[in-house]
């Protein structure tokens, strides 16, 4: 019986060390002067040391229908569109901030839909884990400001209100995929 208890207990620490986890969060978001509207981020966390990641994704509906911004120019891994995705994570007690690349695609759900990313490779320093870090136990707000890449110089700037649960989720959530500390 012993060897079947370790046996089960030597699978769960295997399955708690390579666990993913997803938090999903609505928030609001405008380009410009446009009308506010909903809008979706995804964080989420694969542990697995050989091809997990760090994922920060904004979801903006209808896009491809409303053609308001310049989202072709972040369409794919290998869009030219440079350093132009701001996020900003606000506590009462500091902001940490970072300037990145995002990338992106139109995806089918919701329909028209095109979802901006920044990803990294798990357990890897990287913007997106520099970010992620400074979650911790306090209520904050997550502003992603996002330039485009045109001649229209449109901004789109999202806004997600966290309490303090949300916020220990998206630490948790994220914790297995942050980089080692020595």
């Amino acid at each position: 019986m012993k060897m079947y208890t370790w046996a089960i207990v030597a699978l769960l620490l295997t399955t708690l060390a390579h666990a993913d986890g997803d938090v999903r969060k609505t928030g609001t978001m405008k380009i410009d002067s446009g009308a506010e509207r909903p809008t979706t981020l995804h964080v989420g966390c694969s542990s697995d040391p050989d091809g997990g990641a760090l994922v920060i994704e904004l979801t903006v509906a209808d896009a491809y229908t409303k053609k308001d911004f310049g989202y072709d120019d972040f369409e794919g891994p290998d869009a030219h569109a440079g350093a132009l995705s701001r996020l900003d994570w606000i506590t009462a007690a500091r902001t940490t901030s970072i300037t990145t690349t995002a990338s992106g695609s139109y995806i089918p759900e919701p329909p028209d839909a095109f979802q901006f990313g920044i990803d990294a490779r798990s357990r890897q320093p990287s913007k997106g884990a520099t970010l992620l870090a400074a979650f911790g136990d306090q209520p904050g707000k997550l502003v992603w400001t996002q330039s485009s890449d045109d001649k229209s110089r449109r901004t789109l700037i999202a806004t997600f209100d966290f309490d303090a649960s949300e916020t220990k989720r998206v630490h948790d959530v994220t914790s297995a995929c942050q980089p080692k500390t020595k």
